[in-house]
């Protein structure tokens, strides 16, 4: 195995999982399996030219946001839309594994956070994608602002205005959508509304 094949092997099973997560929220409507192959293969391919002028991961999700954009691009110019079921995407950043092993949650709470979570990143998803990329990768994947800058090739006033936007509208989809409440021991839920 050569040194590029380790490197790549590296970045894989870091990053996979992640970006799993990430494409299965910003293109709920493709087959995050497919697309994952492709953002792997692009940066199997893309390795040897990497330059270092951002760090790798945002290289990465730079990659993996414009080859979800160039599928949806693809598939409107052939008026086809595939649909497949959306499964509730668990949240956990890479970060919160060691915050988590110290405190176990009670079921019901996780339940209730479960519900909360599917609520929100319902109402994420169907934004439209220049709000929900901004607001996926600032609030669920923690990327800084200029990383986000450097990720979606826009400047990084432009970044700062769509994610107050973003959060403008998810705000008022919340506020039209959901139900906020607190239960008998005071937790707050967020829960869909009945129709």
């Amino acid at each position: 195995m050569d040194n590029k094949e380790l490197k790549f092997d590296k970045i894989y099973e870091t990053f996979s999982p992640g970006l799993r997560s990430y494409l299965s929220r910003m293109a709920p409507s493709l087959d995050t399996d497919d697309l994952l192959q492709e953002v792997f293969e692009k940066i199997n391919r893309e390795l040897k030219n990497f330059k270092k002028q951002s760090s790798i991961k945002t290289w990465i999700y730079k990659i993996a946001t414009h080859t979800a954009y160039d599928r949806f691009r693809s598939l409107s110019s052939k008026k086809y839309v595939y649909l497949k079921d959306t499964v509730p995407v668990e949240t956990h950043g890479p970060d919160n594994g060691e915050l988590c092993e110290k405190y176990v949650e009670p079921i019901d709470s996780q339940m209730i956070r479960k519900q909360m979570s599917s609520c929100v990143l319902d109402i994420v998803e169907r934004l439209d994608d220049p709000y929900k990329s901004v607001l996926i990768l600032k609030d669920l994947e923690n990327f800084k602002n200029r990383e986000i800058a450097h990720i979606l090739q826009i400047s990084l006033e432009n970044v700062k205005m769509r994610l107050h936007r973003a959060r403008e509208k998810l705000k008022k989809e919340l506020e039209l959508n959901c139900d906020f409440s607190h239960d008998k021991r005071n937790v707050f839920v967020c829960l869909p509304k009945q129709n």
